[in-house]
């Protein structure tokens, strides 16, 4: 079976990270090669200990990627820059990126600063699965994913599309 890569976005929560990798290693390990983090924070803590041998060992035969975002994308709406959709008008673009000013990230967002863009642009691999960094796994999820990956060619995403404080469950 081929391998995947992995997308995480981090924030002030490096050891919840941790934590969430060594249960996806525990159920996976042999289906993954490269892990993508991107931390959003302004400290630089949880970079240190991203690229500390530790960190890297415990995750080890992993490739572990670190990048920090060098403004803080976020979990509101900031209009990325040169990528605006259709569908946002131009007042309410502007009202997006006053906000988003406001909170700190500037008037709009570089492209790689984007949540998960950097993992998607440096990816070689077919399928990038994107994760949270609060979950833990009790069992395979991948081979199933990658089943339905597989069998659909129109296929885009398996399981749940939401933000973690607005799910539907």
């Amino acid at each position: 079976m081929k391998k995947i890569d992995i997308a995480l976005q981090s924030f002030k929560k490096p050891e919840l990270l941790l934590y969430t990798l060594l249960t996806l290693k525990k159920t996976s390990q042999d289906l993954i090669d490269n892990v993508w983090i991107q931390d959003d924070s302004d400290d630089d803590s949880a970079i240190k200990f991203y690229e500390s041998g530790s960190f890297k060992e415990a995750l080890f035969p992993w490739n572990i990627h670190v990048k920090k975002n060098s403004q803080r994308g976020g979990w509101w709406f900031t209009p990325v820059k040169g990528l605006y959709p259709a569908y946002l008008s131009p007042l309410k673009r502007l009202l997006f990126s006053l906000r988003a000013k406001y909170r700190g990230t500037g008037f709009s967002l570089k492209r790689e600063n984007s949540r998960y863009q950097w993992a998607i642009d440096n990816t070689d691999k077919k399928y990038l699965m994107i994760i949270h960094d609060d979950i833990v796994f009790y069992q395979v999820v991948l081979c199933s994913s990658l089943d339905k990956l597989g069998s659909d060619q129109n296929l885009a995403l398996v399981g749940a599309l939401g933000q973690c404080c607005r799910c539907n469950y």
